[in-house]
């Protein structure tokens, strides 16, 4: 039964092998961005020719410009900033009650008394009829033309004007234009003659409401004008809390989009934990066939290795730039920022990718005979692992046999056909993976490490205590095949789940694997459970012992201890910690931080602390403890070695990452651990000899 069950976990790995072989990679483009709203604030507040931003930003390997949609506030604060005198910008807002008192008050009046009305709001524009005639259409696409009316000019007025009135409570208390200044109103074509002028591509930034305090969800009336992108089609961000018309209009966003040939860009936190998807998100990338791309945000706070490693580890192919006021002179803060760009895309260059507009990965699910074959894997792997518990011996009455045999057809039958037949089929088998290889991985180097135990200690028994060999290379030897078998059940978990995943969804992060987590923990529970339940008749036997003791502070704080330890392990699978009561915890020190930025540039694919640092070395200390007869100490040392298994496997489950790149990342933390674990090991020994020299 054995070797029909590795058999198949064999067959498993050969089509999770085909599967990410033939995979279609992301493309090496990287579309990287420039923040139009954050440039346009920078020449604003420097003194500094927007025009000469664009053209030093296009000249640093910059190659899109990022439209965010045009609010009244940005009319009114930033004003012919960037525009040409060609296109004047000059816009007011007054409220009813304001313009009434101003014609009273003796000023000339800009509006007849009688088409005054004191709730409304007024819009003014001077000069641009063009201008005028954009804001009122796109005014009533998002409030409805019932809400918004041209109103008739005072003659006398001067130059061209046009005048809108707004209906339309937008803001708290006794404010309620407010909202409207700050409500997202599309794209000005203006700015995409902008882009185009100094030979960049246009992106788009689009969405569905706005962060005003008290605004209520004002949803767009007319999305057709909102959404029909003024310039060629390219990558569009959708912004904001919700999607263009969520809830009940997200099949129609998603027809405009389609007709126009946009791809979404997915953003992400800056610290890489997970897209930031608005409501609706998911329904829209599914709609649009995962026709997308993973975008990130740029800060210079950040090195330009978290930049590339973005691109690498993470499939970002997207990256916007803010225009960032970092000191008092202009021209100082352009060569900062433009020096950072450059060097962003030297690094990339050099690691095989290049500027340019960023692809959608080609469509891609893994057949279903793959599927098939890999749920049979997960099968039989959570079978093995059972057989490990309790599987009928030779003598074992039938209806053991029988409750054995139909149980190992139900999960052998029943695996593959749910990953088949539902969604979530899929993460359950990942799931089963994560849970069982790595933990049957730390059995199997616990059984191989007993194994060298029993065979010493017999040794010693026979020939006597020189007849061991207690030299550093045979207890190298041990440590190395320990850590050998670890990895590679480690590594079959990964791929196994690396190949129920390798759909596009997964490696967008519109959908993610839910055991992350647990994988990190499951090795040593499953390992502890198994251990327990070897000794369970003694354990039982010495707990009935411990509870009519007195409280032992050394178990209590070795327990203690644990918990923290396994505490730290889950804070450090966060990329930037965690937040625990409004607190950010950082289980990263800022010298690991140099460190891993040296391995990233040096190694390529740098590999994981908890792996060189903590897994394989335990088990070099462990094969040392073993075959020195430390039972407990050492079966100790494997557990603590799991955590190997369990990074291992982990790494391999973000199916976002390159398989190609984790490989690499497990064969360099497994020869770093190697070092690492002989060099403890010499420690060790040198510490002996010492000791022995010592009591003479």
């Amino acid at each position: 039964m054995r070797r029909l069950l590795l058999l198949l976990v064999l067959v498993g790995l050969a089509a999770a092998g085909w599967v990410l072989w033939v995979r279609p990679p992301n493309g090496p483009a990287v579309e990287i961005a420039l923040d139009d709203g954050s440039a346009r604030w920078f020449a604003a507040r420097q003194g500094y020719p927007y025009d000469r931003l664009l053209e030093e930003f296009r000249a640093a390997g910059g190659t899109t410009l990022l439209l965010r949609e045009k609010t009244l506030g940005d009319l009114l604060t930033m004003g012919q900033t960037g525009y040409p005198e060609s296109f004047p910008v000059e816009v007011a807002v007054f409220r009813g009650r304001a313009l009434a008192a101003r014609g009273v008050a003796g000023g000339r009046p800009l509006v007849p008394p009688e088409e005054l009305l004191l709730d409304e709001v007024y819009v003014v524009v001077r000069r641009n009829p063009a201008l005028a005639d954009w804001l009122e259409r796109m005014l009533a696409a998002r409030l409805g033309a019932h809400r918004v009316r041209r109103v008739p000019v005072q003659e006398g007025a001067g130059a061209p004007v046009t005048v809108l009135g707004v209906r339309a409570e937008l803001g708290p208390g006794a404010a309620p234009w407010e909202g409207l200044m700050g409500m997202p109103l599309g794209i000005l074509p203006a700015d995409v003659e902008a882009a185009q002028r100094h030979g960049l591509r246009v992106a788009y930034a689009v969405s569905q409401r706005w962060g005003q305090e008290g605004t209520p969800p004002w949803r767009p009336a007319d999305l057709e004008a909102l959404l029909r992108l003024p310039g060629p089609p390219g990558l569009v961000w959708v912004a904001g809390a919700q999607v263009p018309g969520y809830p009940d209009r997200i099949g129609e966003t998603a027809r405009l989009l389609a007709e126009q040939g946009a791809t979404l860009a997915l953003w992400r936190n800056r610290s890489g934990i997970g897209p930031a998807m608005p409501a609706g998100m998911a329904e829209l990338v599914n709609r649009l066939g995962n026709r997308a791309v993973k975008a990130y945000g740029v800060s210079y706070a950040d090195r330009v290795e978290d930049w590339v490693t973005a691109v690498k580890d993470r499939n970002i192919r997207f990256f916007v730039f803010q225009a960032f006021v970092l000191s008092g002179d202009g021209e100082q803060d352009v060569r900062t920022m433009t020096g950072a760009l450059r060097r962003f895309v030297d690094s990339l260059n050099a690691y095989g990718f290049f500027p340019g507009p960023a692809a959608p990965a080609a469509p891609f699910s893994p057949p279903r005979w793959a599927l098939a074959a890999m749920g049979l894997a997960a099968a039989a792997g959570a079978l093995a692992l059972g057989y490990r518990f309790w599987a009928p011996g030779p003598d074992a009455p039938a209806w053991q046999v029988a409750l054995a045999a139909v149980g190992s057809a139900a999960l052998l039958a029943g695996v593959p056909a749910l990953v088949l037949i539902h969604p979530a089929g899929v993460q359950a088998a990942a799931f089963l993976v994560a849970v069982t290889l790595p933990g049957l991985g730390v059995i199997s180097a616990a059984s191989r490490g007993l194994d060298e135990q029993i065979r010493s200690a017999a040794l010693v028994g026979k020939l006597g205590e020189r007849a061991l060999d207690r030299s550093l290379r045979a207890d190298a030897l041990l440590g190395l095949r320990l850590s050998l078998r670890l990895a590679l059940y480690g590594i079959a978990a990964g791929l196994l789940i690396q190949g129920l995943l390798a759909d596009r969804r997964f490696w967008l992060e519109v959908d993610l694997f839910r055991g992350v987590k647990v994988e990190l923990l499951a090795p040593v529970a499953v390992f502890l459970a198994y251990w327990a339940w070897q000794r369970r008749e003694r354990l039982l036997r010495e707990a009935r012992a411990w509870l009519d003791r007195t409280l032992d502070f050394r178990g209590v704080g070795l327990s203690l201890a644990g918990l923290v330890a396994v505490a730290l392990l889950l804070l450090r699978s966060e990329y930037a910690g965690a937040e625990v009561g409004g607190v950010r915890v950082q289980a990263v020190s800022p010298l690991e931080l140099q460190i891993r930025a040296l391995l990233e540039r040096t190694l390529y694919a740098r590999p994981r602390f908890k792996e060189f640092m903590v897994g394989y070395p335990a088990l070099f200390l462990a094969a040392y403890l073993l075959r020195r007869g430390r039972r407990t100490w050492g079966l100790a040392g494997v557990a603590a070695g799991s955590v190997a298994a369990a990074s291992v496997a982990n790494s391999f489950s973000h199916a976002h990452v390159p398989p190609g790149l984790t490989l690499l990342r497990t064969i360099h933390g497994l020869w770093l651990g190697a070092l690492v674990g002989v060099g403890l090991l010499a420690l060790v020994h040198l510490a002996g000899r010492l000791r022995r020299d010592a009591d003479g």
